[in-house]
Order: C-alpha cells, then structure tokens, then sequence
C-alpha cells in the first residue's frame, strides 16, 4: 500500500479530520466574505497581502467542495504555520470592525449623532448645544 493510501485510511477515521476539514472551509469562507467586504471599504494593508497571496487564491476558489486529504493537510498547515501572523492581524481587524459596526448601531438606535470626516485642510470645529459647569467641583474633606 503506498504512503497516500495510508496516510488517507489513517486520516478518514480520526474524528479529528472532519473538524479540521470543517474548519478549513469555514477559514476559506471567512476569508472570501472579508475579501467581498473590503472592497467596499479601504482594506487593511495585511488582509490586502494575504488575500492576493496565490495560495490563498487557491484557497478561495475551492468553494466548500470536500477537499482531498493532501489539499486538506497543505491548507491546515499554510493557514496554522505560514500566515498564523497574517491570520492573527485579520481575526484582529475582524473583531475591530465588529465592535465599530456594534457601536455604530447602538448609537443609530438611541439617535446619537455621528461626526462627519473633512478633509484635514479644512481645519473646520463647530459644535451646539454644549453646556459647560463653571461651578467648582465639591471638596471632599
């Protein structure tokens, strides 16, 4: 029996298989839904490097198709030891932009107002309805 044969029997009844496998693809679809997503927004340099990375190319156009044990082993071990950084940066900004997209809408649904950008030229601040205390903070003794 040849080393692929092998390793394949050994690798199709471990239970692990299956969870690396799931995971793998759910890693593919992440990363091709981020992929859709930043180009609607500015990337971010690291998820730009990885993502036009031919292996994760690769990567992506497999879709959810069952993946062979080799393509299986290749992708677990470019997603676990080549890119953990450049994966680590992206779970990062993942995480980032969903506190920023939770903040923005809890702030839309109490009617919060949100600050708008200019350029930096235009060197604008204009504000209403502050009120300032000029009283003095109490003393404690």
């Amino acid at each position: 029996m040849c080393d692929i044969a092998i390793i394949h029997l050994l690798v199709l009844h471990d239970e692990r298989y299956d969870q690396i496998h799931e995971g793998i693809l759910a890693s593919a679809v992440m990363l091709l839904t981020l992929k859709e997503f930043l180009q609607q927004i500015e990337p971010f340099q690291a998820v730009r490097d990885l993502l036009a990375d031919s292996r994760i190319q690769a990567l992506l156009h497999e879709g959810d198709r069952e993946l062979s044990a080799f393509q299986l082993g290749r992708y677990h071990y470019l997603l676990l030891h080549v890119f953990s950084k450049e994966i680590a940066a992206i779970l990062d900004a993942i995480y980032q932009l969903d506190v920023y997209m939770a903040v923005s809408a809890v702030a839309e649904k109490r009617g919060f107002f949100y600050a708008r950008a200019l350029p930096k030229e235009d060197n604008i601040f204009k504000t209403a309805g502050i009120s300032v205390s000029l009283q003095a903070a109490p003393r404690w003794s």
